[in-house]
């Protein structure tokens, strides 16, 4: 039973720190943890509403923090365990519960280093298994609040970029006039612009996949309103006689776009070319609400 515990609590602990360095520190990699809590509350919050749907990305970065604390409290208490009472020193009217429930006790106040003492190890074994808990608990919760802080910066350009496009396609809509009709000059500039920022933007979803469970409340700020627009019109640019510069800058804007299309296609299990992606991507987003604002 003492070993069958033992290799449990090793078990727990190391599925966690290796999820929480895959999804944390890894570039270009998601842990398992967050993926499921991902697909998750999408498929539970897609059908509600727009508004539930925007709850899908934070929802999911709490929960997985929620599931690696308990991942790592479980498999400390496995390693503790076979160890109380007799490992350990009780304070003068502290009264021993059920071994797995001071084990469970013993694992959250070293994780969140609170250190009450009331309970200490005496065995020497667990005088340095205990402060190697500390640790890693002190560097998981560090980890979990810069996974939180770097995420910010990567939905701000996620934001500028679709709120670019949706307002060039509304001025180009209200003023009928088409891109490719713009003074080469002009245009060029726009599709240089329009094609940094969605660059960033690929790459933010290529180092951070949770991005793709994150959605604006608005139309006007999200990307898969725009990005079958944006598509539809570079084609249109390539397929008229413009300037080499302007003709340029429009290849590098569609070969961007394509890249993108590549990237979410397998999220969206859709396996042809970029003005179908994006219309999927579109219907996946924004569901019970129209496309085309």
């Amino acid at each position: 039973m003492e070993t069958l515990s033992f290799l449990a609590g090793l078990a727990l602990i190391a599925f966690a720190l290796v999820d929480i360095f895959r999804e944390v520190v890894h570039p270009n990699d998601s842990g398992a943890v967050s993926s499921a809590w991902g697909a998750l509350t999408w498929n539970l919050l897609r059908p509600i509403s727009g508004r539930a749907l925007s709850s899908a990305g934070p929802l999911t970065i709490v929960a997985s923090i929620v599931t690696w604390v308990f991942l790592l409290v479980a498999g400390w208490a496995c390693l503790i365990w076979p160890a109380l009472p007799e490992g350990y020193s009780y304070g003068t009217g502290i009264p021993q519960q059920p071994a797995f429930l001071d084990a469970l006790y013993l694992s959250q106040v070293t994780l969140f280093t609170l250190g009450y003492g009331d309970i200490v190890p005496s065995a020497g074994y667990l005088r340095l298994v205990m402060p190697l808990e500390a640790f890693v608990g002190f560097g998981v919760l560090s980890a979990a609040t810069s996974w939180i802080l770097s995420l910010y910066p990567p939905l701000s350009r996620l934001h500028f970029a679709a709120h670019e496009l949706a307002v060039t396609r509304r001025a180009s809509t209200e003023a009928r006039i088409g891109l490719s009709e713009l003074h080469p000059r002009a245009l060029s500039r726009m599709l240089e612009r329009m094609t940094a920022g969605l660059v960033a933007v690929h790459s933010d979803f290529t180092q951070f996949p949770l991005l793709y469970r994150f959605r604006f409340l608005s139309n006007r700020s999200s990307l898969p309103a725009q990005l079958p627009w944006a598509y539809r019109a570079v084609q249109e640019i390539l397929s008229q006689n413009v300037d080499a510069d302007v003709r340029l800058q429009a290849e590098r804007f569609r070969r961007v776009l394509a890249d993108f299309a590549e990237t979410l296609a397998p999220r969206l299990g859709v396996q042809t070319e970029p003005a179908t992606v994006f219309e999927a991507y579109a219907r996946e987003h924004l569901a019970r609400e129209a496309t085309a604002h």
